[in-house]
């Protein structure tokens, strides 16, 4: 029942939180059936809460040992599904209390359920792919071969790719890849255990690495973000919908990776040029590269919003900024973490902005519960609207010192729009 409860709150509160989801291949996942998918690990339980979310079927995590601390959090992540594992790194005595976990998750498969690994078994920001732990491989071959392989458990690699690893109206990708099918391996596993092992956790990286964006040299990742930053800007949507069922942002943003990691020396000496220079100048003039984007419109529409609605966005921001104050600062003074950042936050403001409706709702009891009830609504869509209203006023913001710079200096204009105009065409 917890585990309902708190997909229910995390779905609406990812629903704030990130822009727009791009996810392909939720078709590969059963509807009933044992099956195990393995993900990249760039956003540490965010991670987690995603596929929860996505995925109908209750799933079930395997999670850092040393998360599990006190009796009353264990039991809380454990009726959350998530399952404790430890590394060689926490000591070898702890190991032994895998075993444990195993057997569960051996359960949980005979059981017809679904177990989501995160084979690199560290969490990390950084657009590569750790090399793949083998232990997740094992354990499916062990319970293959308690089972005689009668059920042909399906192996789905994933890739988990978000546009920056802790904003907030970031985008985060999702795609399922083909499944790797256990009975495929079946003569050579019972042939040669090690090779098999070795020769599927290759197999499993290859397929992870066809989903995920991924730098080969860790030198251009700065590169790789500002160029990823500038080719999104000029990203126009699938869909309006929250959920985009599209892998063109992917391939798009692959096929960059790749480029920039096979540019000659000359050839990347001169990008990064154009990128300091560029985005120096961005910062000297304090306008964002969204509003030199070719899609960047700022209506009369938009205009008559900001000023007809001034005053309910008053209203909302005073309604609903205390709960999300609260978590940003416990969230910036006790995370250190860059991929603990969106989980701690987004879990922190949807417990206080639960809490906060409660404490409304209880204050305006005593009048009445249509009362109550009515200044819960007047809350929720305040900070909805207030949300779309802070977007607005951000992009009127650029439009005006754009303006601004444009009668006063219009070849600086024009030097940005080339300068970006050249890194668009090198990429």
């Amino acid at each position: 029942m917890l585990y309902g409860i708190v997909k229910l709150i995390m779905t609406t509160a990812l629903r704030f939180f990130y822009r727009r989801v791009y996810v392909t291949g939720l078709e590969t996942i059963a509807k009933e059936g044992p099956a195990i998918i393995i993900a990249n690990h760039t956003s540490s339980l965010m991670d987690a809460a995603l596929l929860g979310v996505l995925i109908e079927r209750p799933v079930h995590f395997f999670t850092r040992a040393d998360v599990f601390s006190g009796k009353l959090f264990s039991k809380i992540l454990n009726a959350l599904n998530m399952i404790p594992i430890s590394n060689h790194e926490a000591g070898r005595n702890t190991l032994s209390s895998n075993k444990d976990s195993y057997s569960k998750a051996e359960q949980i498969l005979a059981n017809g359920g679904i177990v989501v690994f995160f084979p690199e078994g560290i969490s990390h920001i950084e657009r590569r792919i750790m090399p793949l732990r083998k232990g997740v491989f094992r354990l499916a071959f062990q319970w293959a071969v308690r089972d005689n392989f009668q059920n042909n458990i399906p192996v789905i690699p994933t890739g988990i790719n978000y546009s920056h690893p802790f904003a907030c109206q970031a985008d985060v990708m999702i795609h399922f890849g083909t499944p790797l099918l256990l009975n495929d391996y079946k003569e050579e596993y019972l042939l040669n255990e090690a090779a098999t092992l070795l020769h599927i956790t290759k197999d499993s990286y290859a397929a992870i690495q066809k989903n995920a964006l991924f730098v080969k040299d860790a030198a251009k990742y700065d590169l790789v973000e500002n160029c990823l930053r500038i080719k999104r800007n000029d990203y126009s949507f699938f869909t309006r919908q929250w959920m985009q069922g599209t892998r063109k942002r992917l391939e798009e943003e692959k096929f960059i990776c790749s480029n920039i990691d096979e540019l000659l020396s000359f050839e990347q000496s001169d990008l990064q040029k154009n990128n300091k220079d560029y985005f120096e100048m961005l910062q000297l003039y304090n306008i964002r590269d969204k509003a030199l984007s070719p899609l960047f419109k700022f209506s009369c529409c938009k205009k008559l919003m900001l000023f007809v609605g001034s005053p309910f966005f008053i209203l909302g921001y005073l309604l609903n900024c205390l709960p999300i104050k609260v978590a940003k600062k416990i969230t910036d003074t006790r995370v250190y973490r860059l991929d603990f950042y969106s989980w701690i936050f987004v879990s922190c403001a949807a417990f206080f902005y639960l809490v906060w409706l409660l404490a409304l709702f209880l204050s305006f009891i005593g009048p009445g519960w249509p009362y109550a009830i009515c200044i819960v609504l007047i809350t929720i869509s305040g900070g909805i609207f207030a949300q779309h209203y802070l977007q607005c006023y951000n992009d009127y913001i650029q439009v005006k010192r754009l303006d601004k710079l444009q009668h006063k200096n219009p070849a600086i204009i024009k030097q940005l729009k080339e300068k970006r105009r050249r890194i668009i065409e090198m990429i």
